[in-house]
């Protein structure tokens, strides 16, 4: 093989790797607009539902505000759900039960050293105060 070979064989892999990188460099710009794309859309369409859903104009002249009447609470409420009823088997732990709090865990070991760590300067006028 001579050395006018050797150079086109190199200059074909050069060729080849560039291309690739060109390649990866666009398929990675068409997915980053495409997904814009898409983000775009859902939100039109979330903007486009809710403004479905209102019953009413966005924005309202001073009249309008001072004609509207007051939302009546029990339509806006809705209604109550229903209380699940307990088994006769909770109710009798639940009778049975005696409130009771719990010892608290032991403190940290590290405490200090990672005060000393992450508050270096603070600690240095801590310590100095004390003195």
């Amino acid at each position: 093989m001579n050395q006018e070979e050797k150079m086109s064989k190199i200059l074909t892999k050069a060729v080849f790797i560039a291309s690739g990188v060109a390649l990866l460099q666009f398929s990675a710009m068409a997915t980053a607009q495409v997904k814009s794309v898409q983000e775009k859309t859902v939100a039109v369409k979330a903007e486009q539902n809710m403004a479905r859903g209102l019953a009413g104009p966005v924005s309202m002249t001073r009249e309008q505000r001072l004609a509207a009447k007051p939302l009546d609470p029990s339509t806006t409420m809705g209604k109550p759900g229903k209380v699940p009823e307990l088994s006769a088997e909770e109710k009798s732990v639940l009778a049975a039960a005696k409130p009771h709090m719990e010892d608290g865990g032991a403190p940290n070991a590290s405490a200090d050293d990672e005060a000393r760590r992450d508050f270096s300067e603070e600690w240095k006028t801590m310590d100095q105060q004390d003195r």
